[in-house]
Parts: C-alpha cells; structure tokens; sequence
C-alpha cells in the first residue's frame, strides 16, 4: 500500500479508500484475508492504533469481519462508497462559481466535494494534484490555460483515467476520460455568426484580449478565422485606450474591467451604445441584462456544465459532452 505523506488525509482514513478501490477492482474478493493489525503496521512502519481505527472503521461499513483467533476477512463487495471529490479549478469568478453550486447540488448527499483553485500555475497545479492522489475517488479538474501545454499533460496523466473528470475545456489525447467542455474556438464563430447582421453595421470589429494568462487562445484564433472569412476588418488589443473607442467599431471583451472602460469612454464622447460602438462581452451575469440597456453576450450554460459534470461522475459515464452555448442579443449590438 502507497500512502501519500503529502496529503491531508489521515493514514487511517487511506487505509479505508485503498481496501475499498481494491474490492471495487476485485483485486480483493470476498473471503479474502487482510494482515493482521500487527502485520500491516509492521510491514508500513506506521502506528498500530492507525491500523486498528481503519479495520474498525472497515468493520462499521460492513466490508470486512473479524473472527476470533483467525483474523480479518473481506465480508462484502458492497462499498456503497461516497464519492469523495477533489474539484480542481483555475480561478475564483462569477461564473465557476455558479458551475461549483451546481455540481455540488447534484451530488447531494452522493458524495463529499473538497476544491482547490490553481490559479493557472503550473508548480501550484502540480503540487496541489500530487497531495491529492489516492485520497480521492474522483477528480474533477480544469486544467491550466498556460504554454506549457506538455507538462499539464503529463500531470494529469498521473491521475487514473477512470477517477479523472476534465472540465471547461478539451484536451487532445483524453479520449477515454470523461469530459465536460466548452469549444473555444468554434463557439465565437458560431456565436459570430448568428450576430452577422447586427455587425455589418460597423466597420472594424476588435477582440479585447487580456495579456493575463488564463484564457483560451482558441477564443483568438476563432476571431481571427471569422473576420478573414467574413472580410472584416479587425485587430487584437490587450487593454483599452480611450482614444480607440470610435464610431464604427464592435468590441468583444473577456474581462469586465474592459466592458465597464468601454461604456464609460462612449458615455463621455456621447456614443450610443449599439447604434455608434458595437459590444459584445463573455459571459453572461443578471447585472448585462440590465447595464447600459443591455449588453450581448457569448456565454455558454454554466449552471448546466455543473450539472452534466455531477452527473456524469455519479453514473460513471465516460462521455465527453460538447457543453452548449449562446449569443444573447440585447442593445449593445
């Protein structure tokens, strides 16, 4: 038995999920007999009262029986094992955490979610998945939108493919691995596409696309191929200057500190939103219903990504679910 000195899971309580992960994988069968508590502390150099709290803990679930003067013996292939969640997210906002309460909800009282957030650092990603294997029955993780595309991979490889869940966006090589994910790339296309009409008013269309790591690039490239394929004019900014903010222009923002720029420089030149300067911003909050008589959005179902996630854990279903998104056309386009 491995144990895992780094996690925050008691000895104990690994002892518990090892036996229960070999009587799923049937590499224990019923009768089987375990060391005796003796044994196993000996031969794991860890304390006896660890051992005993684990068999007795065991014991409580019903998995295995004690018999006197014989020893310790698999009584049950019936787990009934909640699932104990390692949820992996990339950052804190709005929006993962409308995905988290819905995942939690449809969990329920099927499993114990614990989350931690990585922040799109590579070391961070690492260390905190390396603290938690083998404590975990699944793990649901949004890996790091970061150049070093490789070493995400090889992380996440460390993660049996059974007990990995990869949420918000796809990776190539998973094909196995069940997945609940947004297509970057296509979705603003598409998205794009249904919004035609409304930006052939406007000349220049500009993607506001933060220098901060922890965004797609395939947003980019998205925008990128529509404009060639449609003949608009366009460019990529990282931040926005107010000189810029002119009639004739669309702006897709990803951030709000850029969408609020954008209505405070066009309210103080006097520009109409949807009529003189075109906005479009990512996805969608209760306040872009309201904020400058409505803001268009690209968003795709946050709350149903949570759900599909759970659900697909819960079952243990090894779909990979293109997660559905929107264009929500309001005044601002």
């Amino acid at each position: 038995m491995f144990f895992n000195t780094h996690s925050n899971i008691p000895k104990y309580r690994q002892i518990v999920l090892q036996v229960i992960d070999d009587v799923e994988k049937g590499q224990l069968k019923m009768g089987d007999a375990l060391l005796s508590i003796n044994e196993f502390a000996e031969e794991h150099e860890i304390a006896r009262d660890t051992v005993e709290k684990a068999y007795k803990d065991l014991r409580e679930k019903g998995i295995i029986i004690s018999i006197r003067g014989k020893g310790y013996y698999i009584d049950s292939l019936e787990t009934s094992q909640k699932h104990r969640i390692f949820l992996h997210f990339n950052k804190l906002s709005a929006y993962k955490k409308t995905v988290y309460d819905a995942f939690v909800k449809e969990i329920g009282n099927k499993g114990e979610v614990d989350i931690y957030i990585h922040h799109n650092d590579l070391q961070l990603f690492e260390n905190q998945i390396s603290k938690a294997l083998g404590s975990y029955t699944n793990y649901v993780v949004i890996p790091p939108d970061i150049e070093e595309k490789e070493a995400v991979v090889k992380v996440l490889r460390r993660i049996p493919p059974k007990k990995l869940l990869i949420l918000d966006k796809y990776l190539d090589g998973f094909d196995g691995v069940a997945a609940v994910f947004q297509n970057f790339e296509t979705d603003i296309i598409n998205a794009l596409t249904l919004g035609l009409v409304e930006l052939k008013k406007y000349r220049k269309l500009s993607l506001v696309f933060p220098k901060s790591k922890g965004y797609a690039s395939e947003v980019m490239l998205g925008f990128t191929k529509f404009c060639s394929l449609q003949g608009f004019e366009f460019d990529v900014i990282s931040e926005i200057q107010e000189n810029k903010v002119n009639p004739g222009k669309v702006f897709i923002v990803i951030e709000e500190e850029a969408l609020v720029r954008i209505i405070k420089i066009a309210n103080a030149k006097n520009l109409t939103l949807g009529t003189d300067v075109g906005v479009i911003s990512y996805n969608e909050t209760l306040l872009k219903e309201v904020l400058a008589n409505g803001i268009t959005v690209i968003s795709t179902d946050f709350e149903a990504m949570g759900r599909k996630a759970a659900n697909l854990l819960i079952e243990n279903k090894k779909e990979q679910i293109n997660n559905s998104f929107k264009l929500i056309k309001r005044q601002s386009l």
